[in-house]
């Protein structure tokens, strides 16, 4: 004969308010890397010559102070090209992480993409930024990127996000004709930041 079963068995538990509520979707600047918060070295493969642009830090802390967070989405084909090692980027993403630290400032996440020519990953194709997505609870419509060139702004425009911003930091202000020229450029990180803030 089948022994009753305790009332805790019958009637469902009720779940914690935190499982009932939605966490809350992030606002997030998706930041290219170099000509964007660093100074644009070709395969940069030294976490020596990791040298931050003019007012980077201004501009991410009142993005901060606005309720946004950031996470690097950047190409890096030089590992492929055996230009780059693992090791050397793990070291200047980490040395990137650390001197955010030290001025209040956090990354969600660093993405790259370590592929040559097209694929998905690899700007200008969305899917670092989709897998940001996948990763944490973004608000994509509500997401910006900043980039140095095209291949960013379009990356952004292809995810879908509410704009994108294109630095005029390097020489790639006319690279990648062949996409649509960026709506909006700005000089540095404070002026993307005072646009996207008056947006």
């Amino acid at each position: 004969m089948d022994k009753p079963r305790k009332e805790s068995q019958l009637v469902d538990k009720p779940r914690k308010e935190s499982q009932l509520v939605d966490k809350p979707q992030k606002k997030v600047i998706f930041l290219d890397r170099d000509g964007t918060i660093i100074e644009n070295v070709l395969y940069l493969n030294d976490p020596l010559k990791v040298k931050f642009l003019p007012h980077t830090f201004e501009g991410m802390r009142q993005l901060a102070e606005a309720g946004f967070e950031f996470a690097i989405v950047t190409n890096q084909s030089g590992i492929v090209r055996g230009l780059v090692t693992d090791e050397n980027l793990t070291a200047i993403h980490k040395k990137i992480e650390n001197e955010l630290v030290e001025q209040g400032l956090k990354i969600l996440k660093f993405y790259h993409a370590p592929f040559k020519g097209e694929h998905p990953m690899r700007k200008p194709n969305p899917g670092m930024i989709f897998q940001a997505a996948k990763d944490f609870p973004i608000d994509l419509k509500e997401s910006w990127i900043f980039g140095d060139r095209r291949v960013d702004t379009e990356a952004g425009r292809k995810a879908g996000l509410k704009g994108s911003i294109q630095f005029t930091t390097t020489e790639y202000l006319e690279m990648d004709a062949h996409l649509p020229e960026s709506e909006v450029t700005a000089a540095d990180m404070l002026e993307a930041a005072n646009f996207v803030l008056s947006f």
